[in-house]
């Protein structure tokens, strides 16, 4: 059984049951096997869920790793009219490792 996949089918199921209105779209993401900057940062690489979302154009962190296609994939058959790409650079996986992805690194208050 995937890590952690128990306690995601029970927010799901309560998500379900409080907001049927909604679409619950489930995202695979990779387990990362790095551990991070070691400044107490767990890495957010393999972490699709961390995209940029501007207006009808959703910025995808591509990691390069067997996970990326499958989380792409999902994504784009259920976001219709929106725009997936995806962002692959080596920046990414650098900024990953500290713990951001593209929502983090954009985020303004």
């Amino acid at each position: 059984m995937v890590r952690g996949k128990k306690y995601c089918d029970k927010i799901r199921t309560i998500l379900e049951a409080n907001f049927p209105d909604y679409k619950i779209i489930s995202l695979i993401n990779e387990i990362p096997e790095d551990t991070g900057s070691g400044a107490n940062v767990q890495s957010a690489t393999g972490n699709h869920i961390n995209f940029l979302l501007c207006e009808d154009v959703l910025y995808f962190p591509d990691y390069c790793l067997e996970t990326d296609d499958e989380a792409y994939d999902i994504l784009n058959n259920n976001l219709n009219g929106t725009e997936v790409v995806r962002v692959i650079s080596k920046y990414l996986m650098r900024i990953s490792k500290v713990g951001g992805v593209l929502n983090c690194i954009t985020w303004q208050a």
